[in-house]
């Protein structure tokens, strides 16, 4: 298994509990952004559910500018003051020039939000650290 630190976690359902731990108190997307715009401590480990649909609703210019700003604006204050792992389960990653998550059917850019740290550990198994480059 992989070893978690803290930071995002982009991880296919299958692979929870196989490849990576079953670890993290689940959370919607909605309360873990209302969590960040409020500097409100995360637990150690969080399972936030919901990534998907969002990002099906927020794939214009404008809506995923906000989302990067929204992560961006509190990657310090993750770092210095709620160093939690994050852990998004998705159903499927595939990867072209750049990964992407299967929703639907629809395939979603999510690298333009989290940024350039988006790192792949393992087939369906990519990170991201809370500093968005």
């Amino acid at each position: 298994m992989h070893e978690l630190r803290p930071g995002y976690h982009f991880v296919e359902q299958r692979f929870i509990g196989r490849r990576i731990e079953d670890v993290g108190e689940p959370m919607s997307i909605v309360a873990f952004l209302r969590c960040l715009q409020g500097r409100t401590r995360l637990p150690r480990a969080v399972q936030v559910h919901g990534l998907e649909p969002l990002l099906a609703q927020m794939q214009d210019r404008e809506a995923a500018r906000f989302l990067r700003r929204l992560f961006a604006d509190a990657s310090d204050w993750l770092m210095q003051h709620s160093p939690s792992i994050v852990i998004f389960p998705v159903a499927r990653i595939t990867l072209n020039r750049e990964p992407h998550l299967v929703y639907d059917g629809q395939e979603l850019r999510f690298a333009h939000v989290f940024g350039r740290g988006l790192q792949q550990e393992d087939v369906g198994y990519f990170t991201a650290p809370f500093a968005l480059s």
